[in-house]
Formats: structure tokens, sequence, C-alpha cells
């Protein structure tokens, strides 16, 4: 008897203390001139990897913005799918990374301003193209889409075969090889990733199926209210002396600055 309430006390007690953990995380405050860990995937023009150094328009901004605030900068790439899990546990401190608002990262994180709009694209072979016009062309296709992203919500209502991958590229690949009809990632990406001197210049192509307008944000864990104001009151100044717009320009998205 005397084993049995042991292993039930020991299991209690393991249980209280996974708890404990996870109110820690969400709990975690980033404190002043620490270094900042910024949850990323490999995403072109937003954040990638070029010669071992992340870069793109989101890596470059978000180190300008700690800089200017005195914190050091980490990028630790992230399974995007358990964002909003991974950044709560404090294993990160922010996810900026070409993010989609949706109704869930509002329940769960705190959001920066809005700096960038965004819409999702269709990838497609370009000997396909002319199949590709609307929603409705989606009915009954292969689409492959990144795990947790915006585009996967944004097909929740279109009877399609969804393939779901770990990244917006793996979803292009798809394509690529032929195992699916078309690939739903960001316009960014998709633009990147089929424009002049791009890899798939020639045999891809980006569509506009009239996905809705959607916004880019960046999340905090609720508890940092006070970095969230601070990164928006430096991407503020940023914006109003240009340094956003030229970054924009860099890597031709300047079309998506927020008026």
């Amino acid at each position: 008897m005397k084993k049995i309430i042991t292993f039930i006390v020991t299991a209690l007690l393991a249980v209280l203390a996974c708890f404990s953990l996870t109110a820690c995380g969400k709990n975690k405050k980033v404190e002043d001139g620490a270094t900042i860990v910024i949850g990323v995937t490999d995403y072109a023009p937003m954040d990638y990897l070029e010669d071992g150094q992340w870069v793109g328009f989101d890596a470059e901004l978000s180190k300008i913005v700690f800089e200017k605030l005195g914190y050091k900068v980490e990028f630790k790439e992230i399974d995007w799918d358990t964002k909003i899990v991974t950044l709560n546990s404090g294993k990160i401190d922010c996810i900026w990374n070409g993010m989609t608002v949706t109704d869930e990262l509002l329940d769960n994180v705190l959001l920066s301003n809005v700096y960038l709009q965004n819409q999702q694209y269709a990838v497609v072979k370009v000997a396909n193209q002319a199949n590709f016009t609307n929603l409705d062309s989606l009915k009954g296709k292969k689409v492959a889409v990144e795990s947790g992203s915006a585009a996967e919500d944004a097909l929740a209502d279109v009877d399609c075969e969804l393939r779901k991958l770990t990244n917006q590229n793996s979803a292009v690949m798809e394509v690529a090889a032929g195992t699916s009809d078309v690939a739903i990632v960001d316009y960014t990406m998709a633009k990147t990733l089929t424009s002049a001197g791009s890899s798939y210049e020639g045999s891809l192509v980006a569509i506009d199926l009239g996905f809705e307008v959607e916004e880019f944000s960046i999340a905090f864990r609720k508890s940092d209210s006070k970095l969230c104001f601070n990164v928006n009151k430096t991407i503020k100044s940023l914006i109003n002396d240009g340094t956003v717009k030229e970054l924009a320009e860099k890597y031709e998205i300047e079309n998506l600055l927020v008026d």
C-alpha cells in the first residue's frame, strides 16, 4: 500500500513540476541588456542563411531594433507548427519571421503593431499555370503548405488534398518535383523563388488566386509588454527616418509596407 501511495505522490509531483515549468516559461521576462533569442525559419526574403549568417528584411530590421534597445541578438531556427509553445516555454524570446496575424496568436501571445502586409500566393509549374485562376482551381488538387502556417488556415474550406510540410521551401520543392500540383506560400517567398535569377526561374510561376490580404506582426510572451512597447516605438522611428523603406527596397518588398 505504501508503494502505491508513494507512486501516486511522485506522479502528482511530476505533473505539478511540468505545470510549474510551463508557467515559468510564460511568466519569464527579458532582462535589460540580455541576449534576445529570435525564432525564425528559412524564409527568403525575410530570414534566410547566407554564408552561415541570418540575413533578410526581418533579420536586418530585428538586429537594428534590438541593438538600438541595448540587446544582443541570437537567431534560432524553430518548428513553425509549434512556434507558440516554443515562445511561451522560454526557448526563444520573440518570433520575427514574416508571421501572419491569426486569432490563435492573438489569444496566446503578445503581438507588435503590424509592420508589413502579405497575401497567400500559388506557386505552380509554368506549363500548368493556365489551370490555376482562382480558389476554385484548387479543388481536387494536391496542395502543399507549411504545417501551422497561414496558408493552411486559408485553405480550411477548400476541398483539396492538403500536404503539410515542415516549411515553405519544402512546399515549393514538392511542386518542382511534381509530387504536388500547387504550393500555397506567402507572397514574399513566392516572388523570391520564381523571380529572375532565382532557382526556379522559367520552371515555376507565382499566381494571385484572390486570397485575402494579411498582416505581419512580431510575437512576444505576454509578460514582455515593456519589450513589445519599446520595439513598436523603435520601429516607428525607423519608419520615420526612412530605414525601413530602405531595407524594403533592398529586399524588393516595398509594395508591402504599411502606410
